[in-house]
């Protein structure tokens, strides 16, 4: 249990730290914000206002599902910090299919996709129908929720590929696949190799953050 919650740990280190990056980049959680320009929100020298309140949402949403995604992968084990939250779909899965098999997948990432547009268009055709009408900002962020969800799932999975156990990549079939090819020169699960990975990428974020390269 502990070494599953410290991976718990570490996935939601590296994808806050990747999704800190793309956000620094491609802008996918709305407009990029400095570190003092969060400071100052923080410490009330900024006020929230009508204008500033949409981005906010964006950021909000784009953070928060990077940061579920990067537990959802493994619902599959009782013992996560997901399964034991959702302890009877935990239990199903992982009687069924086992820890790091259908949610470490192209097939889990398709059917959450596939689960996650079905639920939204079922919530829009039942909105519709009691006169409902979503906006294209409301519309826009259902978009955003779902790239975002997929893209912290997705980080996830390429944080396990560069484990020696690996991912399943093309289940059902059981081949274990990792982004690098050689499995002695991927880490196990728990060792020191992962903690140096981690620190150094939060560093390279914080070196960002100090030289302005990097925002929110």
């Amino acid at each position: 249990m502990e070494k599953l919650d410290m991976m718990g740990r570490s996935h939601l280190a590296f994808n806050a730290a990747s999704a800190v990056m793309m956000s620094s980049f491609v802008h996918i959680g709305g407009e990029a914000y400095s570190w003092s320009f969060l400071l100052a929100l923080v410490n009330g020298h900024i006020f929230i206002t009508s204008m500033l309140l949409p981005s906010l949402t964006q950021k909000s949403i784009y953070y928060v599902l990077v940061l579920f995604g990067a537990l959802l992968p493994d619902i599959d084990h009782p013992n996560s910090i997901l399964g034991r939250r959702f302890g009877a779909i935990s239990r199903t899965l992982h009687h069924w299919c086992g820890h790091r098999s259908i949610t470490h997948s192209i097939f889990g990432v398709l059917l959450l996709c596939g689960l996650c547009i079905g639920v939204g268009s079922l919530a829009m055709a039942l909105g519709g129908s009691q006169g409902i009408i979503f906006s294209a900002s409301t519309q826009a962020m259902l978009r955003l929720a779902l790239y975002s969800l997929l893209f912290g799932y997705a980080l996830h999975l390429l944080a396990d590929s560069l484990t020696k156990e690996g991912i399943p990549l093309l289940w059902p079939f059981k081949k274990r696949y990792g982004l690098i090819p050689l499995t002695s020169l991927r880490f196990r699960v728990g060792t020191w190799v992962e903690h140096l990975i981690l620190w150094s990428l939060i560093f390279c974020v914080g070196v960002g953050f100090g030289t302005g390269s990097f925002s929110f």
